[in-house]
């Protein structure tokens, strides 16, 4: 609609976005991204420079996860999450799929017991 002149401007207003995300939005899709917080890649916790995890830590942390991920059974999109971005985030409702799996929400299993479920909130 605003490739035809329909509209003047364009918003998307989401609560939480990846820098990353909320530049491949605004190029591919002519839509200006305004989140409530936008996380930069110290958020990712593959990250040189990741908040997320102490710097004595990070040497061993891409073994870990692809270590435990594959026990939790949500690690359909590998280890890290959908395109690699290892978030550690979640909601009360659920977990995004780019979150790392260790961190997303599931039923126990007979290998993993997760932290947080959905039935205990």
């Amino acid at each position: 609609m605003k490739d035809k002149g329909m509209l003047k401007d364009v918003f998307y207003l989401p609560v939480v976005a990846t820098s990353n995300g909320l530049r491949n939005i605004e190029n591919k899709c002519k839509v200006k991204v305004l989140p409530t917080y936008e996380l930069d890649d110290t958020y990712s916790a593959l990250s040189p420079n990741t908040r997320l995890v102490p710097s004595r830590h990070r040497p061993y942390l891409s073994n870990f996860l692809a270590k435990y991920a594959a026990l939790t059974e949500l690690d359909t999109h590998g280890p890290f999450g959908h395109g690699e971005v290892a978030l550690n985030l979640s909601f009360e409702h659920g977990c995004p799929d780019n979150t790392v799996p260790i961190m997303r929400w599931g039923t126990p299993t007979a290998t993993w017991t997760p932290l947080i479920s959905p039935e205990g909130m």
